[in-house]
């Protein structure tokens, strides 16, 4: 792999004259408007993307692998001499439409382990690992937040957004961030507090949090792809019961008076649990793919939890 960081990337992309307009600002009794993309237009990104996209496009027609994000950019190949000349008729390309290439933070060398976008990519291991440096960030923060503290909402927002910048790259990092936003969410964000607020670190968020300050949880990374599923769990539910089959196997149930009540996105959920738990004996140590007509107990699942709603967060969980 190689690495290119476009420079000044935004400024490539002028403003149509007419538009340019809309882009003022006054400094003093000075008036000034953007002629180029300015970085701080909330659809800055998704323009410099589409454009860019143009480019990556011609790049794959050439047989290049490349993998665009931004004004950051990844080049693999099988072997160090042929990811060599990729780099060069990308960076032929980009210099020929006008672009530049910041040397500083591009790593032009061929590596089978390199840092991107605050991740460590190890094409050697097919995994990619957050960064010793954040790691150690999370559990130096981390000793505040025991049982009973009294921690500044800043403090936990800083390691909330921490654990958000490691949601790709650490297994089961949004279950285990789910305990803490709701501890924010009950003592901060229903009371409208300000940021000079703090929060009390509840017994069950500090137990949670206690799997974040085992580094063996941080390092194990996450692989590039994940195995295909080898089964396929298909769940229904409705306000009187629930069925679920796999393959030829079928298994299916009634809710209780009590159950009866609850909102069927719960009911679907909970009928997801209990056919994967009836068929654990055909399942166990397999990938499975699990199939559900209700979106809300699809997102539950797949993003581990939320904080839309307590009890579909826990029965997810």
């Amino acid at each position: 792999m190689v690495s290119l960081d476009l420079q000044d990337a935004h400024s490539h992309i002028p403003i149509l004259k007419s538009h340019r307009k809309y882009l003022r600002f006054v400094v003093g009794s000075h008036h000034y408007q953007f002629a180029v993309l300015p970085f701080g237009l909330t659809s800055a990104p998704r323009i410099f993307t589409k454009v860019m996209e143009v480019v990556a496009a011609e790049l794959r027609r050439r047989g290049i692998a490349v993998f665009p994000y931004l004004d950051d950019w990844l080049i693999k190949a099988k072997t160090p001499e042929l990811v060599r000349r990729h780099l060069q008729s990308t960076t032929q390309l980009l210099f020929d439409l006008g672009f530049s290439i910041n040397v500083p933070k591009s790593h032009q060398e061929p590596s089978q382990r390199l840092l991107l976008l605050g991740a460590v990519l190890d094409m050697t291991l097919n995994r990619a690992f957050p960064t010793p440096q954040r790691v150690q960030d999370i559990q130096a923060l981390i000793l505040m937040f025991r049982n009973g503290a009294v921690v500044p909402v800043l403090k936990v927002l800083r390691l909330l957004g921490l654990f958000a910048s490691c949601i790709l790259l650490v297994t089961h990092a949004c279950w285990h961030m789910r305990a803490l936003q709701w501890c924010v969410r009950r003592q901060w964000f229903q009371h409208k507090g300000d940021l000079e607020d703090s929060i009390t670190i509840t017994r069950d968020t500090a137990v949670d949090l206690q799997w974040w300050a085992a580094i063996d949880n941080l390092s194990q990374g996450r692989p590039f792809s994940l195995p295909p599923p080898v089964a396929t769990v298909v769940a229904d539910a409705s306000t009187l019961g629930w069925g679920a089959h796999l393959g030829d196997l079928e298994v299916k149930g009634l809710w209780s008076p009590v159950e009866q009540r609850f909102h069927i996105n719960l009911l679907e959920l909970q009928a997801v649990r209990l056919a994967l738990k009836a068929f654990l004996p055909s399942i166990c140590g397999q990938s499975v793919q699990v199939l559900t007509d209700n979106t809300t107990a699809m997102l539950y699942i797949n993003k581990q939890g939320g904080v839309g709603s307590y009890l579909l967060c826990r029965e997810a969980l």
